[in-house]
């Protein structure tokens, strides 16, 4: 692992990603339907350049078939119609994977329907159960399992061009008074609970806001910092 640390290891891994698999993916699609317009496997890009041609009334100027041949031979043409590489989990795997380098190895728990790990507001219980706004916090993404405590960890990557971070902070702040409330229910349980927090977005006073509400069992860390060994 080349990056010093987890923001520049987590850019890397996206321009890697949108290099080398995202925008390839369109652009070899683009040139299979350049031979074979029907090839059934790629109509989803048929689907987006089709929409782009009508959503920017450019029917006029360029063709489906042009279209395509622009994507399979220009790289930035190519991106517009690219999966974007930080909507694809990516945050949630290079936590993984920066976390493994660093030889911490923690449990991808599941995020969907009844299996996901979520707090019970009204009762500080520590349940798996689908979503009910109102009733249930947000899930917990990773496990950690020690010989002396378990780490149930909320993780975040907040970068101050993602957007949305003014409620994905107060996302994390409201679960913490439920983490306090489930501590004070199981004052002698081994139960931890972690904010991984990590991108510039917390950088400096960014974290300042959480690190109030830390505590022997309230953990407020990143991914350069998190270690459940100690």
């Amino acid at each position: 692992m080349s990056s010093n640390n987890f923001y520049d290891y987590y850019l890397n891994e996206n321009k890697n990603k949108a290099r080398n698999v995202n925008i390839p993916e369109v652009q070899n699609a683009a040139s299979r339907l350049l031979f074979n317009i029907n090839s059934k496997p790629d109509q989803w890009l048929i689907t987006k350049v089709r929409n782009h041609i009508e959503r920017n009334s450019l029917s006029d100027i360029i063709t489906i078939e042009g279209l395509l041949k622009n994507i399979s031979n220009d790289i930035i043409i190519a991106s517009c119609f690219a999966k974007p590489a930080t909507k694809q989990n990516q945050s949630e795997l290079c936590q993984i994977k920066y976390l493994s380098h660093r030889g911490i190895i923690v449990e991808k728990l599941p995020a969907m329907y009844n299996k996901a790990w979520r707090i019970v507001m009204k009762t500080g219980e520590l349940v798996q159960a689908r979503k009910i706004e109102g009733e249930h916090t947000h899930s917990f993404d990773f496990r950690y399992t020690g010989e002396k405590f378990t780490d149930y960890i909320m993780a975040k990557v907040t970068t101050t061009q993602g957007g949305g971070q003014t409620q994905q902070r107060q996302e994390m702040i409201d679960a913490i008074k439920y983490m306090q409330l489930y501590i004070k229910k199981h004052p002698d349980n081994n139960i931890r609970f972690v904010l991984l927090l990590d991108g510039d977005s917390y950088d400096n006073s960014g974290i300042d806001v959480f690190k109030q509400y830390e505590s022997d069992r309230i953990i407020i860390t990143n991914s350069d910092g998190y270690d459940p060994r100690v």
